[in-house]
């Protein structure tokens, strides 16, 4: 049945005049709605023709195609929500054929790498992965068109020369009636970057845990047991450790006390960590170690652990106790130098007040009296000389520095040594020997020291002997010194020797085999001769006797071995005014009786202050021969002040400094402070006369410097 009835009659004369103008047949679709649904119809209209071509009827026949539509409008529905994912999608999305040549790519694409979708379509997917990925492209194919789908990790390149991580699920699918393959690409960078910091955080945290200087153990909250220890706390415990892991810390007796293990845990269940608490830590051993605790609780994994760290204290504690021995040695250096300083006053008296006498006594001729002050003026020597090398040892200062002999100084320290032993002295010299520069009353007390070790070493008698020889330490040499030029002093003894382990702890500060030492002459020794740029050694057997060896660099000029002679003591001879600034009386009376004996007239002041005062008081510039000044007077202008008060008006004048402090950087160096020459106490009358002299020529030198310039500013 036909249903041209449906639509106007107008509309099917129109379709009927085109087939008889055309000859073509002709198909329309028109849609009917009824009331519960819509109906589509085909209608077409074939011309019938006879032989000779001329349309002699029509044919008209009218389909039903409801179905039809309606699965067409559910495909293109389908069609449309596809691409509406597939636009929309957040991961970028190709199309590619089986041989790599990509069909299309979604907008993700072209916002994530840059690429138009027009230049898309000429590119291959070798062209979107690095060099180094587009290798496996051809594995990755074959494995896809033989299961189906695939998923792998590769980088890939944007268009600005830029790459990103991807993980990528590929498909078979079919595009457009043929199989295409479907990538989807999740960019991994950010997740990638994540995943290496937090791989690097764990390698810090692996790298710190295992190289901590300080023991520390990671347990499981649970039950304790412990998952991973470092090094320290295996060298701590004496455990290795694979006898820790696995295991917990009670089983191992860390605790000393159980009850320190419960307080811990209870802070650290309240707080979330515990510090610096003290306990007993027990090793494997069972020696118990005092420690310090501190631990926290950390995520490993999802679960809860405690990091610990143990901190052995046991060098703490000995340091902590040396740090007292040394605040306490610092206190008593401070004490020696008041001391000392207080000392060499009185020495400065006695010593000054003896070589007075003996000067007497030599003009009177009785030698009988003589002996008895040499031995006086000998006992104050040897007290002088340790006060200077004691004071030195306890405030750690260099050497005075002078050039002198080493044969006299060292025959005289060991003959002093000797008094009143059994033993016998033989001294080996050559007929001279390179002078050194070094401080004299260090290295005499250096020797004075090892012979008097050597002579109670011997105590049923015997030999020591003193040999000085030159020595060459060449580049190639086994001792620890400069290659050059050297003295060498042996001191040698055929006592009781010593035993290895004494042996090598001999120079240790406090070290004494002797029930009455303090353990510092060989400390002393030790420190004297590095302070010279010099060496000491010992060897020895257990009944075979000790030698000690000391290396002084020595200087290219030569004195002669000779026996120092006695001399007569004598003074200067002088005259002229002479400023004493001096706050000790029995230092100043023995100054002034110095000064009457040598023809010059003392004018003592008891501090600075008064001392320019006298000064000006006499007549200022000119009018002294010399100044005498004590460097430290006790709640009073001292003498380095005083002098840069008085150079302003007196350039040209003498000065002598003095002082009781031999330590002094004064002392060492006069000419940089303004002073002419240097008198430490105590000091004997021709000690005293050579400092005199010595700043009365540099004085005289500077004067006449001073006239030749006028001279010539005139000029």
């Amino acid at each position: 049945m036909l249903h041209f009835i449906i639509e106007p009659v107008d509309k099917h004369l129109e379709v009927i005049k085109k087939v008889l103008a055309t000859g073509e047949p002709s198909t329309r679709v028109e849609d009917i709605v009824y009331p519960d649904r819509k109906v589509y119809l085909e209608n077409r209209l074939f011309p019938v023709k006879d032989e000779s071509g001329t349309i002699t009827s029509l044919i008209g026949v009218t389909r039903d195609i409801t179905d039809q539509k309606t699965s067409e409008a559910m495909l293109k529905a389908s069609e449309e929500r596809y691409r509406h994912v597939f636009d929309n999608a957040a991961d970028p999305i190709f199309i590619h054929d089986t041989e790599g040549r990509i069909l299309e790519g979604n907008r993700a694409v072209t916002d994530i790498y840059g690429y138009p979708r027009e230049e898309l379509g000429s590119m291959t997917v070798a062209q979107m992965d690095t060099p180094e990925d587009a290798r496996e492209i051809p594995a990755r194919l074959e494995l896809l068109l033989r299961t189906g789908a695939s998923q792998f990790s590769t980088t890939h390149r944007r268009r600005n020369g830029g790459t990103i991580a991807v993980d990528v699920k590929a498909n078979l699918v079919s595009w457009q009636g043929r199989p295409a393959i479907m990538s989807v690409c999740r960019d991994m960078t950010a997740h990638r970057r994540s995943e290496e910091e937090l791989r690097r955080s764990e390698e810090k945290f692996s790298l710190v845990f295992r190289s901590s200087p300080y023991g520390q153990i990671i347990t499981r909250i649970p039950d304790g047991m412990i998952l991973d220890v470092n090094e320290a706390l295996c060298a701590m415990s004496g455990y290795t450790r694979e006898e820790m892991i696995g295991r917990t810390s009670t089983e191992l007796r860390f605790w000393e006390s159980g009850s320190f293990r419960d307080k811990f845990l209870d802070e650290i269940s309240r707080k979330g960590r515990a510090r610096n608490l003290r306990f007993n830590f027990r090793t494997k051993n069972g020696e118990v170690l005092p420690a310090d605790y501190s631990g926290a609780v950390i995520r490993i994994g999802g679960e809860s652990h405690i990091i610990s760290t143990i901190i052995d204290l046991s060098e703490k504690q000995r340091a902590e106790a040396a740090m007292l021995e040394v605040q306490r040695l610092e206190s008593l250096s401070m004490i020696a130098g008041g001391l000392a300083h207080d000392f060499n006053n009185m020495l400065a008296g006695i010593m000054g007040n003896l070589s007075l006498l003996e000067m007497e006594l030599l003009n009177a001729r009785k030698k009988e009296l003589l002996e008895y002050v040499a031995e006086a003026l000998e006992g104050v020597n040897s007290c002088r000389s340790l006060m200077h090398q004691f004071s030195t040892f306890a405030k750690g200062t260099g050497p005075a520095r002078k050039r002198f002999s080493l044969c006299s100084t060292v025959s005289r320290a060991a003959a002093l040594a000797m008094t009143g032993s059994s033993s016998v002295l033989k001294i080996k010299t050559p007929p001279a020997l390179p002078d050194i520069d070094g401080d004299e009353n260090q290295i005499f007390q250096t020797v004075n020291n090892i012979v008097i070790n050597a002579a109670q070493a011997m105590p049923a008698g015997g030999t020591v002997t003193l040999e000085l020889s030159e020595f060459v330490n060449r580049e190639e040499g086994s001792l620890p010194l400069a290659p050059g030029r050297y003295i060498r002093i042996d001191i040698a003894d055929n006592g009781i020797g010593m035993t290895p382990d004494v042996l090598s702890r001999i120079f240790d500060p406090y070290f004494s085999t002797k029930g009455k030492g303090r353990g510092l002459g060989l400390s002393m020794a030790f420190s004297v001769a590095r302070s010279h740029g010099g060496h000491i050694e010992a060897a020895s057997l257990p009944g075979q006797g000790t030698r000690f060896s000391i290396y002084l660099p020595c200087l290219e000029v030569y004195s002669p071995c000779e026996t120092v002679k006695p001399t007569r003591p004598r003074l200067h001879k002088g005259s002229g005014l002479v400023l004493v600034l001096e706050d000790d009386e029995s230092v100043t009376d023995m100054l002034k009786a110095m000064l009457k004996t040598s023809g010059y007239t003392p004018v003592a002041a008891a501090d600075g202050k008064t001392a320019l005062r006298f000064f000006r008081e006499k007549g200022g510039a000119g009018a002294f021969k010399a100044v005498i000044m004590d460097l430290v007077i006790p709640g009073g202008m001292g003498g380095r002040e005083c002098l840069e008060e008085l150079r302003k008006e007196d350039p040209v004048v003498a000065a002598v400094a003095t002082s009781g402090y031999s330590d002094y950087p004064v002392m060492a160096g006069p000419e940089k402070y303004g002073f002419d020459s240097a008198l430490p106490k105590p000091y004997s009358s021709e000690e005293f006369g050579n400092a005199l002299v010595s700043a009365l020529d540099k004085a005289a030198e500077r004067s006449a410097d001073r006239g030749k310039t006028r001279k010539r500013s005139r000029k």
